[in-house]
């Protein structure tokens, strides 16, 4: 898990975040993200049930699995969850930001701080988006991530986190 404080260049519109161990009650601000931000596309594709979708997200995103992100006043803004893709590859399982607080920075600050850790373990950084979702998909593109693969729902992605050293 990622627990450590997050800075971007110097801009009046970034707010820095940093991420810190999620507890429990986080769990319904959590689930809000994800059903705003993810229900238009699951009834899209797989269908939305509220109650399912709750089990389900409890079962998928364990909440001493995720890393909740904040504002320097500490100020919820977002959730991470990553996890061992395989043995060459870290997966962000789910990264989600508050609309107040998208466009600032924060969901950047996260991204590159996922791929410092994975290039200091010489990992690649995966995940995975509907398809439906343009915004994310040309997120990750614009940071550096490749489509490898997509199926009916998804498009899933790739990104080599090395450093290179002069």
């Amino acid at each position: 898990m990622i627990h450590s404080t997050v800075h971007d260049t110097p801009n009046s519109s970034v707010i820095h975040a940093r991420t810190i161990p999620a507890r429990t009650d986080h769990f319904e601000f959590f689930f809000g993200l994800y059903k705003n931000l993810l229900s238009q596309y699951f009834r899209q594709t797989l269908g939305w049930d509220d109650a399912f979708r709750r089990a389900a997200f409890r079962l998928s995103y364990p909440i001493d699995r995720c890393v909740a992100i904040v504002t320097e006043s500490d100020a919820l803004c977002g959730v991470l969850v990553t996890q061992p893709h395989d043995e060459n590859a870290i997966e962000i399982a789910l990264l989600l930001i508050d609309p107040a607080f998208q466009c600032k920075g924060i969901g950047m600050q996260v991204l590159q701080r996922v791929c410092d850790m994975a290039s200091d373990s010489r990992l690649d950084v995966r995940l995975q988006t509907f398809r439906s979702n343009e915004r994310a998909s040309r997120f990750y593109l614009r940071h550096g991530f490749e489509i490898v693969d997509q199926d009916e729902h998804y498009l899933f992605f790739r990104k080599r986190c090395i450093k290179t050293f002069p």
